[in-house]
């Protein structure tokens, strides 16, 4: 059996327990009456993204909480693999315990999709989007098993998830299609800094994050890569693109934002903006 050891130190620290109490204190979950079919989560530091994300997975607990999560995560390393790479068995170590891959599920969907998916789990050694999630995933949906999945960010990303979503909704068992992407990276050191600094900096992060906010709402899956490759306004556009194509055929016919954020505003490296990095909470319903 395959086993995903955590990198807590990285990007979650201390007891997850009280840090996803205390993201979710105060928060109105509002009442839904059929679950979600699929949604976007950030994946920095739980200090700067991990409020939103939380926010998410608290939505899709609320709404009826699925069996299995298939979660697509960003690929941000240049030697992963060209193509959907699939953790298809074992699980993966959270420090409040282990996330159970949905084995069956993970099996028929590389069968079904044929070259579109492949089984490779060092595809996703290097990689975090996904890991980041995970003790949310065990602690607001305890009982969900996962189907990790990398996209990287290319074309084929759409008719992938066209195709899962097709799959998943003849498999008739209770799944959301979760992806992850942070939007903008802004500043010096991320290579972006067409604005400068100051209020002028964070207007202009703030309106380039705001149209790929604006394609998640339309659900416009074919616009996506694109969009990210001419204003680099997300790192798992691949990731988002397939989640749309996957939650439309699974009946969601919009995008609504639950909370948009940044770095500077959740944990200001300087009084003056910078640098920083844009999240977002995306619910694909009907």
């Amino acid at each position: 059996m395959r086993i995903r050891r955590a990198i807590a130190g990285a990007f979650y620290r201390g007891d997850c327990r009280e840090q996803v109490r205390k993201f979710l204190d105060g928060d109105d979950v509002p009442p839904r009456n059929e679950p979600i079919p699929g949604a976007v989560v950030p994946h920095a530091g739980w200090v700067y993204s991990g409020r939103v994300a939380a926010q998410v997975w608290a939505r899709v607990a609320a709404a009826g909480p699925p069996e299995t999560v298939v979660i697509l995560g960003a690929v941000h390393r240049s030697y992963s693999p060209a193509g959907a790479a699939v953790w298809a068995d074992g699980g993966w170590e959270t420090p409040v315990g282990m996330v159970p891959i949905d084995e069956e599920l993970a099996k028929d969907m590389i069968q079904a999709l044929g070259s579109q998916l492949v089984d490779n789990p060092s595809a996703h050694v290097a990689e975090h989007s996904i890991e980041v999630q995970l003790p949310m995933v065990r602690l607001l949906l305890p009982e969900a098993s996962i189907v990790p999945v990398a996209v990287p960010p290319e074309e084929e990303s759409c008719a992938l998830g066209v195709a899962m979503g097709k799959f998943l909704a003849a498999c008739g068992k209770p799944v959301t299609v979760v992806s992850s992407t942070d939007l903008t990276h802004y500043g010096p050191g991320y290579g972006l800094a067409p604005a400068g600094v100051g209020e002028r900096a964070e207007a202009w992060m703030k309106a380039n994050d705001r149209r790929f906010l604006d394609l998640m709402e339309q659900m416009a899956s074919d616009r996506i890569i694109e969009e990210a490759r001419m204003h680099h306004n997300a790192c798992g556009a691949g990731a988002v693109a397939a989640a749309m194509g996957a939650a439309r055929e699974l009946g969601a016919t919009h995008g609504t934002v639950t909370e948009y954020t940044t770095s500077h505003r959740e944990s200001p490296e300087s009084r003056v903006f910078s640098m920083a990095v844009g999240y977002a909470g995306v619910l694909f319903v009907k």
